[in-house]
């Protein structure tokens, strides 16, 4: 199936979504960190959009943010491929993903995609 098969497929399911206010360009670079507290910068982008937009573009963004030590497109590592291949695995969007172990290279990663899976479906099930 092409993009634009399923791209139309998609848009002909009779799916409900919550539209709220969305940042727009959410990713790890338009987060900073002080004193334990998340600080969104650059709303340039904002606009009125489903409420899990947002928080799928950040998990796209940390599914491909290799750690600092190793090379940017280094996509071919079969210990990076394999937290992957079980994050995005179709069961694990079910529910959040089981915790990595916490001396996996890319526990961090795991830990942030079952964070940012959480606040989605909370905010998808709830009525209001």
């Amino acid at each position: 199936m092409t993009p634009d098969q399923l791209w139309t497929r998609l848009g002909a399911l009779d799916q409900i979504y919550r539209k709220a206010p969305m940042h727009g360009d959410l990713h790890g670079e338009n987060v900073r960190v002080r004193n334990g507290n998340a600080i969104l910068i650059d709303f340039a982008s904002v606009a009125s959009g489903p409420l899990t937009a947002d928080l799928a573009a950040l998990e796209t963004w940390f599914a491909f943010e290799l750690p600092s030590e190793e090379a940017r497109d280094d996509y071919e590592n079969a210990k990076w491929r394999a937290v992957v291949d079980r994050l995005y695995a179709p069961a694990s969007f079910l529910h959040p993903p089981d915790p990595s172990d916490p001396t996996s290279p890319y526990c961090w990663m795991v830990s942030a995609v079952r964070q940012i899976r959480r606040l989605g479906i909370a905010v998808q099930s709830c009525s209001s």
